[in-house]
């Protein structure tokens, strides 16, 4: 459907997102094809992503309407790297290890962090620095809600006011933020595959398997605990959007 290429700063182990440029920006496109240039200066008449200083790296994300779509396309995007530095003695291609160590330690203390501060309270406020760890995309809206699940409990939630013309995801993670074998479950809901049952809203369930006949049913993979994830990809979303979350027992669902 569309590619979004989002540049981050590292600042003190927080990824920081800076310039964002997405396909549907794009002004110059040719049966499909395209060229984006990723650099410092900034050129006319070109799709640009110009960085900042402190930039570090780019993160390429690639949106499909459904997973069948995806795994039987070949995505063809090729990086070329053109070099024109003045001052080579100031030019290293090697990241020290303790930039990876920092990297990698940053990342899983912040999720952990996240997620306890998620579990919490259903309505805390999350520090940025523990939403920066997660490598948001500037301009996306995001929420999330801790999950504790026993065999034979389920989550109800209901959406409102959320149009189904807009590009919208709601995903499980597993504690470490990773999702269960798409191919096995059923991960994800999107504006694509979800059911409404009015003209802007919609009721799903997460269950840590499938229930059959069950519409709009998530999957943990049998995961007890994790995250459900909502992703809006659009900048402005309605005022009155909103949904509600409750664990119920599974032979309690109307």
């Amino acid at each position: 459907e569309f590619i979004t290429f989002q540049l981050y700063s590292l600042k003190n182990n927080e990824n920081i997102p800076t310039n964002v440029i997405s396909t549907r920006d794009f002004k110059y496109i040719e049966d499909s094809n395209f060229e984006l240039i990723v650099s410092p200066k900034l050129y006319l008449q070109k799709n640009m992503l110009q960085t900042s200083l402190n930039d570090y790296i780019l993160i390429i994300r690639e949106f499909y309407k459904t997973d069948s779509l995806k795994d039987n396309f070949t995505s063809n995007i090729k990086i070329k790297e053109i070099r024109n530095i003045k001052d080579k003695k100031n030019f290293n291609l090697n990241i020290s290890p303790q930039k990876i160590t920092d990297f990698i330690q940053g990342i899983i203390v912040s999720t952990f962090n996240l997620y306890d501060q998620l579990k919490g309270s259903s309505n805390a406020e999350i520090e940025n620095k523990y939403k920066l760890a997660l490598f948001p995309t500037k301009g996306n809206y995001y929420e999330g809600e801790i999950i504790e699940l026993n065999d034979d409990e389920i989550y109800e939630i209901t959406v409102y006011n959320l149009p189904q013309n807009f590009n919208f995801i709601w995903t499980f993670y597993n504690i470490f933020s990773r999702t269960p074998d798409y191919k096995k479950y059923n991960i994800y809901l999107n504006n694509y595959n979800v059911e409404y049952y009015s003209k802007n809203s919609f009721k799903f369930y997460l269950s840590k398997y499938k229930i059959n006949n069950l519409k709009n049913n998530l999957e943990t993979g049998g995961y007890s605990r994790g995250v459900l994830s909502l992703r809006i990809t659009e900048e402005k979303i309605p005022d009155n959007f909103d949904y509600s979350i409750r664990k119920i027992k599974i032979n309690q669902i109307n």
